[in-house]
C-alpha cells in the first residue's frame, strides 16, 4: 500500500546514522583545511563507521594534498587536530540531540518530503494498483451483500427515466396536440434532475459511502417538497420559482467581485453586474421586495415575509420527513455530529474513526431514495393524469415498496449477525 510512515521513518533514520553523522563531520573539518573527498574515499569511510573499525586512515593523492591550505604543516598533524574537532563535534551533537527536532525541522521537512515524494513517484503505480484491487474485493462483497435491493433501486431509476422520457414526448397525454403549461415542464425538469441524483447515491451505495449518499438524498428530497409546493399551486409559483434564478445569480456574482482577488479569479465586468441588478430590481418590482430572499418564490403564497424550506415542507404535509432531513443536513455541515455519528458505523458506541467505506448504513437512504424519486415522479405523471399514467405510478409504488423491504431485510440480518 502506501507505505508512506515507512519512507519516513528510513529517511530519518539514514539521516541521523552513524556512517552519514560521521561522514559529514568528517568532510566538514576536512574542508576547513583544503582537503576534499574523493567519491572512493567517502565510500570507505562510510565503510568504516558502518563497521564500527577503531581506526580511520586516509590515502591522500599528491593533487588533493596539494590544494591545502597548509601545505607545509604536516599532514598527520593536521590529520590529528580534524579528529579532535570530529570528536568534540560528536560530543557536541549528543548535548544538542534532545532539541534537534526543533532546530532541524525546516531542513528535514524540505529534504525529506524531496526525497519520499521521489520515491512515491516510482512506486504509485504499484501502490494504485494495490488500492484498486483491494477496492474491487470491497465492492464484490459489498454487491454480494445488498445486491437485490441496490439492483431494485436501480430498476426504478432505469422505469423513471423512460417514464419521464416518453412524458416529455407526450405518450402520457391523452391529447397528442397538447402543450405543456410552465407548471408541467418544470416538473418534468425536476424530474429529470431526481433521476441524476438519485443515480449518483446509487453509485455511492454500491462503493459504501452511506454517508455521501445522504447528503446527496437531502437534495433529493428538497426537490420532493418542491415538486408538491408547485404540483399543487400551479403556473404562479412556477413562475416565480423560475424567476428567481436570476436573483440567485445576481447574489452570487457579487459575492464573486467582492472575493475574486483572494479566489484568483477574474472580476465580473461591471456592465455585465449593472444588467443583472436591472433585472434584480424589476423583479422586487414585479413580486415585492421579500422576493430577494432565499426562498422568496414561496413567500406571496405562504403569505409570509421571509419563508424557510420547513414552512414550505409544512405546506405540503412533508415536515415529518424532517428527521431525517435534519440527520441529511448534518453529513453536508461541519458539526460534531457529522464527525461522531456515521451511518457507516454498525457500532457506533465504539471507538472507530470511519475514513472510507462500509458495508453499513446503506439501507435508510436507498429506502428513502427509492421514496422520493418515486414521489417526484408521481407529482409529474398526475398533474395531467391518464390511465397510462396512474398505471406507471402504481408499478414505481410496488418497486419502491419491494426495494424498501429488501433494504430492511439485509439491515436486520446484518443486525442479527453481531448480536
Amino acid at each position: 500500500m502506501f507505505g508512506l510512515q515507512k519512507l519516513y521513518e528510513d529517511e530519518t533514520s539514514k539521516a541521523v546514522s552513524p556512517e552519514i553523522l560521521g561522514l559529514n563531520l568528517w568532510e566538514s573539518r576536512l574542508s576547513e583545511i583544503g582537503l576534499f573527498l574523493t567519491k572512493s574515499q567517502r565510500i570507505n569511510l562510510k565503510k568504516t563507521f558502518q563497521s564500527s573499525a577503531n581506526t580511520i586512515s586516509f590515502d591522500f593523492s599528491d593533487k588533493q594534498l596539494s590544494t591545502r591550505k597548509f601545505p607545509k604543516k604536516d599532514i598527520q598533524k593536521e590529520l590529528d587536530e580534524v579528529m579532535q574537532k570530529v570528536i568534540l563535534d560528536l560530543q557536541d551533537f549528543e548535548k544538542k540531540l534532545p532539541n534537534i527536532h526543533e532546530e532541524t525541522t525546516e531542513n528535514f521537512k524540505n529534504i525529506f518530503s524531496s526525497t519520499i515524494y521521489e520515491k512515491l513517484l516510482k512506486t504509485n503505480k504499484k501502490m494504485l494498483k494495490d488500492e484498486l484491487q483491494t477496492r474491487k474485493i470491497f465492492n464484490q462483497n459489498l454487491q454480494e451483500l445488498w445486491k437485490e435491493p441496490l439492483n431494485l433501486l436501480h430498476t426504478i431509476i432505469v422505469m423513471t427515466r423512460e417514464i419521464g422520457s416518453n412524458y416529455f414526448n407526450g405518450q402520457f397525454h391523452i391529447d397528442t396536440s397538447f402543450t405543456m403549461d410552465l407548471t408541467e415542464k418544470l416538473l418534468v425538469r425536476i424530474n429529470a434532475r431526481a433521476i441524476q441524483i438519485a443515480e449518483e447515491i446509487l453509485v455511492l451505495l454500491k462503493n459504501g459511502f452511506a454517508d455521501g449518499a445522504e447528503a446527496r438524498w437531502r437534495t433529493l428530497h428538497e426537490l420532493t417538497v418542491i415538486s408538491a409546493f408547485i404540483a399543487k399551486y400551479g403556473n404562479s409559483v412556477a413562475e416565480q420559482y423560475i424567476d428567481h434564478e436570476l436573483i440567485e445569480e445576481y447574489k452570487m456574482a457579487k459575492q464573486h467581485n467582492q472575493y475574486n482577488i483572494q479566489l484568483g479569479a477574474s472580476k465580473i465586468p461591471l456592465d455585465k453586474i449593472k444588467l443583472l441588478e436591472e433585472k434584480y430590481f424589476k423583479l422586487l418590482d414585479k413580486y415585492g421586495e421579500n422576493y430577494k430572499s432565499d426562498y422568496g418564490w414561496a413567500s406571496s403564497t405562504l403569505n409570509n415575509k421571509r419563508p424557510t424550506f420547513s414552512a414550505i415542507e409544512a405546506s405540503v404535509e412533508f415536515d415529518h420527513y424532517r428527521p431525517h432531513y435534519k440527520s441529511a443536513s448534518a453529513n453536508i455541515h461541519a458539526g460534531s455530529y457529522s464527525i461522531f455519528s456515521r451511518l457507516g458505523l454498525l457500532h457506533e458506541e465504539e471507538d472507530i474513526v470511519l475514513s472510507g467505506s462500509s458495508h453499513s448504513g446503506l439501507a435508510s437512504v436507498g429506502e428513502s431514495t427509492a421514496l422520493s424519486l418515486t414521489q417526484i415522479t408521481v407529482f409529474m405523471l398526475t398533474y395531467n393524469t391518464s390511465v397510462d399514467s396512474l398505471v406507471a405510478c402504481e408499478l414505481l409504488k410496488k418497486y419502491s415498496d419491494e426495494a424498501n423491504i429488501a433494504f430492511a431485510n439485509i439491515e436486520e440480518m446484518m443486525w442479527d449477525s453481531i448480536e
